[in-house]
């Protein structure tokens, strides 16, 4: 049988193959022998949209696909209505640090937040935007005022089933607060400034947005879980959340700090595998160095060891 391979797409993988990058597209038609695999993520990609999710570690040397499997994840995902976040870590961006190491991670996030209409990238606002122009109307339909107070009784009754998650009323206003500037047609919009984790205090904060949350290093992931219950209460199934190069945690210098980023890893982890997060789902990508050696990878911490053990389809 004899598969045609749309042109735009063919001239992306080429490109990227001859640069010996991982198409961000197209990679349907180069997969060959991932048919277990395809089905694990599959699988957790319908418990996701069930309200569950999955937490995996991708493991592989360097070269042997991790990558690969990630961008072919990913674009399964935003086929089938998932919005999707990715980030590589690097020594500037971990899950935790005392120079905003864990801030910059999620900035990373959020900065790659993708959707099938935007699959590169940079979907924040404009998925802010579909939110807004929805209420705006749905608004006007009724003679109503687009005010703070109706804007926030809609979006509260939208995302009524995230009312008990930690953040929430901060994370409507600042929905609210955009859609309010939107309607109004102002160019900068302090709101997409939060979301993006911009500012540096929480008197700016204040000042500009009346809230005291400042996006942190020590509540970011509490973001990405309001971002999740957001994504499905506005139409799409979930959040999938990729995070590449685990390897910068195992090389960390300080004990102290790979052992507080374990410890911000092992919390994600039981935080998704437990159910304490809804339509969320994470895989995190590293070498079997990064997660088998016992004295500076995941198995040198005892809780992450304990949960670990070797997956059925491992990139060896």
């Amino acid at each position: 049988m004899t598969t045609t391979v749309p042109k735009r797409t063919l001239s992306v993988l080429m490109n990227a193959l001859s640069s010996g990058v991982v198409p961000r597209r197209g990679l349907e038609y180069i997969a060959v022998g991932r048919k277990k695999e395809t089905e694990t993520f599959v699988s957790d990609l319908e418990d996701t949209a069930e309200g569950g999710g999955a937490f995996r570690f991708i493991s592989g040397r360097f070269g042997n696909g991790k990558s690969f499997m990630i961008q072919m994840v990913r674009n399964y995902a935003l086929d089938r209505g998932f919005v999707t976040m990715d980030a590589d870590l690097s020594i500037n961006r971990r899950l935790t640090g005392s120079k905003k190491e864990g801030l910059n991670t999620y900035m990373e996030l959020i900065k790659t937040m993708a959707v099938k209409t935007r699959p590169d990238g940079g979907a924040l606002e404009p998925m802010l935007e579909i939110v807004a122009d929805g209420i705006i109307e749905d608004l006007k339909a009724s003679d109503m005022e687009i005010d703070q107070d109706s804007v926030f009784k809609k979006l509260t009754k939208m995302t009524e089933s995230m009312s008990a998650m930690q953040h929430y009323r901060d994370f409507i206003k600042m929905i609210t607060s955009y859609c309010i500037d939107h309607a109004s047609e102002k160019d900068d919009i302090p709101s997409v400034r939060w979301f993006k984790g911009e500012y540096d205090s929480k008197n700016e904060v204040k000042r500009d947005l009346e809230i005291s949350l400042l996006i942190n290093d020590e509540n970011w992931y509490d973001m990405i879980k309001l971002w999740a219950g957001f994504s499905r209460s506005v139409g799409y199934k979930g959040l999938v959340v990729f995070i590449d190069e685990g390897i910068v945690l195992y090389k960390l210098q300080s004990k102290q700090s790979r052992q507080n980023n374990y410890e911000r890893l092992l919390t994600i982890f039981n935080d998704i595998m437990q159910g304490r997060s809804s339509y969320l789902s994470m895989y995190v990508c590293g070498t079997p160095e990064f997660i088998e050696d016992q004295n500076r990878g995941l198995y040198s911490y005892g809780a992450l060891r304990s949960r670990l053990t070797t997956g059925r389809y491992e990139n060896g």
